[in-house]
């Protein structure tokens, strides 16, 4: 998507570095991380909070 949103043809099969972990296109190198986590709710049924967030940083 993020290629697309710039106008970039990728090839995902091209562009992955294995040996860096990242995505090179063009002058653009990007790296993708994730963290991730479960729990369990609580025993009566009451709120639970859930934060998301995604963030891009660009140079």
């Amino acid at each position: 998507m993020l290629a697309s949103t710039l106008g970039i043809e990728l090839d995902p099969n091209v562009a992955w570095n294995e040996r860096k972990k990242l995505y090179q296109i063009k002058q653009y190198s990007f790296t993708s991380r994730s963290i991730a986590q479960s729990a369990k709710g609580h025993k009566d049924g009451l709120w639970t909070t859930v934060l998301a967030c995604a963030v891009m940083l660009m140079d």
